[in-house]
């Protein structure tokens, strides 16, 4: 009997001995079950809280919309702006030399930097590069520099002279220096005898020349009646970037704080001033604005509450309106008058206006539009009203140092290239 009771008590400490170990192993495999839980419990918050994040800030810009008539006196519309940004065009030549590994974006952290240089491409007539290569020397270019080669000049008042007795045409040839010359040609003169005409005078080599006219870049073996150039008027100097460097426009020319989405404003009911004029905002458009901090004495012209030293809205498109410049319209509204000056820049507060004079260019094969919106200086600008209904109102000043480029205006069309 002592011996089957102490072999029942050795069974049953082997037994327990068995089932302590098997504890243990389900104990181990419980706990590696709590870990991968407490790890997807994180995973899970932290999903979680990136999604909350990422919802704050797509409804951010869609608050700052709705809130935009109470910021509006603000400078000048600071609110981001909500677009897509949109894929590249085809890659220009150098763009193609390299892997796109080594290529650096000409414009980084900029919303439709293709579309903004696209845009610049068209005001500047210059083919501006969107990337270019580590390998690449790259020559940037502002719109500060180039800016008064957009502008559309002309002459002021007086009569117009229509004899062609002594067949002369008398043109004012501007440069980015701020250099001017005269220069005196036939009335029915080629672009290259007009640089011939510039080297003899200034010494610059007639293949380093870009003369440009409301915007437009004059090409060799075309007449200055082809581009219906007229005496007492300007054209614009700019020395040739080299041809080895790709072109790219400089990023500090854009201030993309201040861009601000008109496209689906109306402001039927509404009137804003500027300057102690009506400013009529680009509604329908996209306004990228231009960085100009520190480019002038100080930034109260710009301002937007009526307050001293504040400059007007105003408009300017760089191509033509039934074969005209918007500097050739405005002319014929000043002819038979007497002005303070004899030439000067034309520009208007009407956005409508200024839309039919819009430089037009492709990108992603459609269709935009572009407009410069500036502030004029008040103490100079002498305004021109058009007696045929519906014509809009020119303003005229007399230098480009009273017309500041601050933003530009880009809207897309209907019609599609090649439709």
């Amino acid at each position: 009997m002592k011996d089957e009771i102490a072999e029942a008590q050795k069974k049953g400490r082997q037994k327990t001995a068995a089932q302590k170990e098997a504890d243990l192993v389900a104990l181990q495999k419980l706990g590696s079950i709590v870990e991968r839980l407490k790890e997807t419990a994180i995973e899970t918050q932290e999903s979680a809280t990136l999604t909350n994040q990422s919802e704050r800030n797509s409804q951010a810009p869609r608050a700052q919309m709705q809130n935009q008539s109470a910021r509006e006196r603000t400078l000048p519309e600071p609110e981001a702006m909500p677009t897509t940004t949109r894929p590249s065009d085809t890659k220009t030549k150098s763009d193609k030399e390299f892997p796109s590994s080594t290529l650096k974006a000409a414009i980084p952290d900029q919303v439709d930097a293709d579309l903004i240089t696209a845009a610049f491409s068209g005001i500047m007539d210059l083919q501006l590069h969107t990337h270019f290569s580590d390998f690449n020397e790259v020559e940037k270019v502002s719109l500060f520099d180039h800016h008064k080669t957009t502008y559309s000049y002309g002459p002021v008042g007086g009569t117009p002279d229509t004899s062609i007795a002594n067949h002369r045409c008398l043109l004012t040839i501007k440069a980015v220096n701020n250099m001017t010359i005269d220069c005196d040609v036939e009335s029915n003169a080629k672009i290259e005898d007009i640089k011939e005409r510039i080297h003899g005078l200034k010494k610059i080599p007639a293949n380093k020349q870009r003369l440009i006219f409301a915007g437009k870049q004059l090409e060799d073996g075309k007449t200055i009646n082809a581009y219906n150039i007229s005496s007492k008027a300007t054209l614009h100097l700019v020395i040739r970037v080299s041809a080895d460097k790709p072109v790219i426009l400089d990023a500090a020319t854009l201030d993309p704080v201040h861009n601000f989405d008109f496209t689906n404003i109306k402001d039927d009911h509404e009137t804003f001033r500027r300057g102690g004029e009506q400013y009529i905002r680009p509604c329908g458009f996209r306004r990228y604005a231009l960085n100009v901090t520190d480019k002038y004495e100080n930034l109260s012209w710009i301002g937007c509450d009526n307050g001293i030293g504040e400059w007007p809205v105003s408009y300017h498109g760089t191509g033509e309106f039934e074969n005209k410049t918007m500097a050739q319209n405005g002319y014929a509204l000043t002819q038979g008058q007497q002005y303070p000056f004899t030439s000067g820049v034309y520009s208007t507060p009407d956005i409508n206006l200024a839309e039919k004079y819009a430089k037009k260019f492709t990108y992603n094969n459609e269709q935009y539009i572009v407009v410069l919106q500036n502030r004029i200086n008040p103490t100079t600008l002498k305004k021109l009203q058009s007696n045929r209904s519906g014509a809009g109102d020119y303003w005229v000043s007399p230098n480009d140092t009273d017309v500041r480029p601050y933003g530009i205006c880009i809207r897309q069309v209907e019609n599609k290239v090649g439709h």
